[in-house]
């Protein structure tokens, strides 16, 4: 796990780093062949293939960690968008968080087949491979369109898709997104050091920062947030962006906003399922 999740980061500082392969001359430029950028190699595959079609449907369950809020929303946007596109062949029923199963345990019952599949980020199983936050949120890391370039066109999908494949789940990236707001605070800070001491929520790498700055951290699913931020449980709170939060009150609870996401450059979300969609048993 760890050599996986080290061979993360270093394609991540050669994508943002790295001369790109310059040349020295035009000369150079001639004389090396340069891929078509974007090209789909699948294409080629599919020329002359033929397709077999059924009229079979296939009904699949699936499950978040939100709790509602408008991540929540995406998760049905995405299940309603694969029923129109399967023209009603793939029907998945979006169940609410704890429905089935608790919040932080939809991995490992789509992995066993107690669901059929789950809408989450990746950075939430950071306990079962370190891997995962570098296709979550990596703190200081890049930006939405340096990590499509890497995750498209510098290996990262291979690694993505090995990386699933290990728990028996085939994975899609959703969606990639702008940077995230810092902390949602209940007290003004100002530097670095007004942190100690402090009680944050926050998962991945970003939380392994925080306690090295000496601050008490707590990956808490989006549902406790509320309530720990009421009863005093926690001082501050990162989720995501503003926009995000609001559903969940947490304005309510919060007066102060620290920006940029430092954080959170660039923020993934995934669908996972334990068999690929194409083909669906």
């Amino acid at each position: 796990m760890k050599k996986l999740a080290l061979a993360v980061l270093i394609a991540f500082v050669a994508v943002a780093f790295s001369p790109w392969d310059r040349p020295n001359s035009f000369a150079q430029v001639q004389q090396k062949k340069v891929e078509k950028f974007g090209e789909d190699k699948r294409i080629k595959e599919w020329a002359n293939k033929k397709f077999e079609t059924s009229n079979k449907t296939f009904n699949w369950r699936m499950s978040d960690p939100w709790s509602g809020g408008n991540f929540h929303d995406m998760a049905m946007h995405f299940a309603d968008t694969v029923r129109a596109c399967s023209g009603g062949r793939l029907n998945i029923k979006v169940f609410p968080t704890g429905a089935i199963v608790p919040a932080m345990e939809i991995f490992e019952a789509t992995s066993k087949g107690t669901l059929d599949a789950f809408h989450s980020w990746p950075g939430y199983w950071k306990g079962r491979a370190e891997a995962f936050v570098a296709f979550a949120s990596v703190p200081f890391g890049l930006d939405f369109e340096g990590y499509n370039i890497w995750y498209y066109e510098r290996g990262g999908k291979e690694m993505f898709d090995e990386l699933y494949g290990r728990f028996g789940l085939v994975a899609l990236l959703l969606r990639q997104r702008w940077p995230g707001a810092r902390a949602a605070l209940q007290q003004e800070s100002h530097k670095l050091d007004d942190f100690k001491g402090m009680k944050i929520r926050t998962p991945g790498w970003y939380m392994d920062i925080m306690t090295l700055m000496g601050v008490s951290v707590t990956p808490l699913p989006v549902g406790e947030i509320y309530l720990a931020l009421e009863r005093g449980v926690i001082d501050a709170l990162e989720f995501s962006s503003p926009a995000a939060n609001i559903p969940y009150g947490f304005h309510e609870v919060t007066k102060y906003v620290i920006e940029p996401g430092v954080h959170q450059p660039s923020c993934s979300s995934t669908w996972s399922s334990t068999r690929e969609v194409g083909r669906a048993p």
